[in-house]
């Protein structure tokens, strides 16, 4: 993974950014490659404007998403 702080070079909030899945995983979301090589996380909640239990029946891997930055968080 890039560090923090390099992602932060490459984007800003409210940016419109395209990429492909990577990985879905129920009950966390989605895992992005963006077009620049780094990576993205949507959380399960942030997929859509309604609760999408199973993102897996919406969306697929190497598929491309379109998302919005919406903030940026530090690696745990």
């Amino acid at each position: 993974m890039v560090p923090y702080e390099e992602i932060k070079k490459d984007f800003e909030v409210g940016d419109l950014v395209s990429g492909v899945i990577q990985k879905i995983i129920p009950q966390e979301g989605l895992f992005i490659k963006l077009s620049n090589g780094k990576y993205g996380r949507v959380a399960l909640t942030e997929i859509s404007n309604h609760f999408e239990e199973n993102p897996t029946k919406k969306f697929a891997v190497g598929k491309v998403a379109h998302c919005k930055v919406l903030h940026f968080e530090k690696e745990k």
